[in-house]
């Protein structure tokens, strides 16, 4: 079973220590306002999968986009910690490769797509690298390297997605065409009004 998740899904749970510290992934827009409990309701699912006792793969695309984000490479990665745009034709692709490759199975990962670059021919020896989930949680220095690492790939000129809104751009705030948000500022109304659109409750 190749199980289509979200990155995000454990972070609603981290504790202000680790979300301080990983805050360009804690302090972005799908986690703080995580509609409906969608990303709990994700990670529930998750683990019955996994105890469920089939064969699985979790993938765990970032902020998917169907228009105006190219093709490119995927980059895979654990720890939860993976912020940035994920082509659907990429994601697509990932997920059927998947179901051939022996490599992913038991393993759970995030991925985004890398503009710029082509896709590499197999994500074999990639997955091969990954950490099984039943070798146990990531230990928080690996985490911390892996999220300092990836916010070095967030999109846009100052690679900050805490300065967004949801429904904003990171071009947009390149340009200068909106405010940036500031780190830990209180959720918008008309943030409240796009995440109900999800759930049908504003509340």
């Amino acid at each position: 079973v190749v199980m289509l998740s979200s990155a995000g899904v454990t972070r609603p749970a981290w504790d202000e220590a680790k979300a301080a510290r990983l805050i360009g992934a804690s302090d972005i827009p799908i986690i703080r306002l995580n509609p409906g409990g969608i990303l709990r309701l994700k990670c529930e699912a998750e683990g019955l999968l996994r105890e469920s006792g089939v064969p699985y793969c979790v993938v765990r695309p970032t902020g998917l986009k169907f228009e105006g984000w190219p093709q490119g490479r995927p980059i895979i990665s654990q720890g939860d910690v993976a912020v940035g745009r994920t082509n659907a034709d990429d994601l697509a692709d990932v997920l059927v490769a998947m179901l051939a490759e022996p490599a992913a199975s038991g393993k759970t990962f995030e991925m985004f797509t890398l503009a710029g670059y082509a896709a590499a021919p197999s994500l074999g020896p990639t997955l091969a690298r990954l950490y099984a989930d039943a070798d146990g949680v990531l230990d928080e220095a690996t985490v911390t390297a892996t999220y300092n690492s990836l916010q070095q790939l967030i999109p846009g000129v100052q690679q900050d997605a805490t300065k967004l809104e949801m429904g904003r751009t990171y071009e947009q705030v390149d340009t200068g065409a909106i405010a940036p948000r500031e780190r830990g500022a209180a959720i918008t109304e008309r943030e409240r009004v796009l995440a109900s659109g999800v759930t049908g409750n504003t509340e």
